[in-house]
């Protein structure tokens, strides 16, 4: 498919990627699943399907198998259980935007509107960071004076140690700027290039172990670029000092009060002990109950929440779960319990052929985004199309792509 044909209808181009800059702040604002980031894509889907008789979505066709697997077992799992959960209509939006998304907007479009979106969040954290500073006094980056989509409690925000611009804390923040740090720091652009290194030395302000494990991954990516780009002898030189510049700055980081806090918080995701622990909730808390399911639900999957419920109530670790509704777990976790093994082979596969002669950068993305299923909630949700969406534009440019079109 040609996705470089001209669009009909220029100014939903940019009304879609100023959507891709704001949908996850957005998901912050409405009515619980009627957050802002829905009800805006829901005006777009009409206003494109009033001017053109009818809405298109392209995948990636990995992406499409996938869903439909996920799609047959949610079926199938609910046979008997719950009818009603038969449609994940969370899931089922996101799929959609995704597709109308790709359709709709322009890698260059995107970037623009993401980057102006960045830098207003930037400048922000630095006035939240000044006035608490001068004042002591952390200004709340929500708007509480909107309708928000969940709960927050912005009394422990105001007290909170760390700034986090427009988001409700700072790995949020991170999450959302780790893409296009990414993409500046590995551009050959000298200009994109101290902007990405701007934008790396925020994330190093946020204290934020999404941070620090995203720009661990993208100093990678970036070693593989100078060696790739310099003569051996400048390239090892460069990396030598690089070295000693992050060893120094570690070293001094960890003796900070900020920087012991960040360190000590390992203790978190210690998986030898079942006890509760915001990082023992987020790594490991599912494996436990994934580990009494059948071969065959190992294998195929549980896609089903109201079994996957009851299974947790009879595990032995259920009064790690807050509440009869608590079901969390991170992205591969979600995958995992919910299409099996052959649903991580089926993604893995969509990943590794979005990966294949992609840039450097979009490479970067996609590296990030398997990283971060293991530690937060980013399947199938507006995170997932930040990270996915500018590499699969990415590899439209670099090479050729299949992509569906329905």
């Amino acid at each position: 498919m040609n996705m470089n044909r001209k669009k009909s209808n220029g100014g939903i181009k940019h009304y879609s990627c100023l959507f891709f800059a704001l949908m996850t702040i957005l998901s912050y604002y409405g009515y619980g699943f009627a957050s802002f980031a829905f009800i805006i894509p829901i005006f777009l889907f009409f206003i494109v399907y009033k001017n053109r008789g009818k809405l298109s979505f392209v995948y990636p066709k990995m992406i499409v198998f996938y869903f439909l697997y996920f799609a047959f077992t949610r079926i199938l799992c609910n046979i008997g259980v719950s009818t009603t959960e038969m449609i994940a209509p969370s899931i089922l939006y996101i799929f959609l935007l995704f597709g109308f998304l790709l359709y709709e907007t322009d890698y260059e479009t995107c970037l623009k509107y993401y980057r102006y979106v960045v830098d207003i969040n930037m400048g922000l954290f630095f006035i939240q960071e000044i006035v608490v500073s001068l004042f002591n006094i952390r200004i709340l980056g929500i708007f509480s004076f909107l309708p928000l989509s969940t709960e927050f409690n912005l009394e422990s925000m105001m007290n909170a140690e760390r700034s986090s611009g427009f988001f409700s804390e700072p790995a949020h923040m991170a999450q959302f700027m780790l893409p296009i740090t990414s993409i500046y720091l590995l551009d050959k652009d000298v200009k994109r290039k101290w902007r990405g290194f701007l934008y790396a030395s925020v994330l190093i302000m946020t204290f934020s172990g999404n941070a620090v494990l995203g720009l661990s991954i993208i100093g990678l990516f970036f070693c593989a670029y100078l060696f790739s780009n310099l003569h051996p002898i400048v390239t090892i030189l460069s990396v030598s000092i690089l070295s000693i510049i992050i060893c120094v700055f570690m070293g001094w980081f960890i003796s900070t009060e900020k920087g012991e806090a960040l360190y000590n918080r390992q203790s978190e995701i210690n998986s030898d002990e079942i006890r509760y622990s915001s990082g023992f909730e987020r790594l490991f808390r599912m494996y436990y109950v994934y580990d009494e399911f059948t071969t065959a639900e190992k294998i195929f999957g549980l896609n089903s929440n109201t079994e996957l419920k009851r299974r947790i109530q009879n595990s032995q670790i259920n009064h790690l779960f807050h509440t009869k509704d608590d079901i969390y777990m991170n992205g591969f976790q979600t995958i995992l319990v919910y299409t099996g093994w052959v649903g991580v082979f089926l993604f893995g596969c969509a990943l590794m052929y979005l990966w294949q002669g992609n840039s450097l950068s979009g490479k970067c993305c996609i590296a990030i985004y398997i990283v971060l299923l293991f530690i937060a909630c980013v399947f199938w949700s507006y995170t997932m199309i930040l990270y996915l969406l500018p590499a699969i534009q990415q590899k439209m440019i670099y090479s050729k792509v299949r992509l569906l079109k329905f």
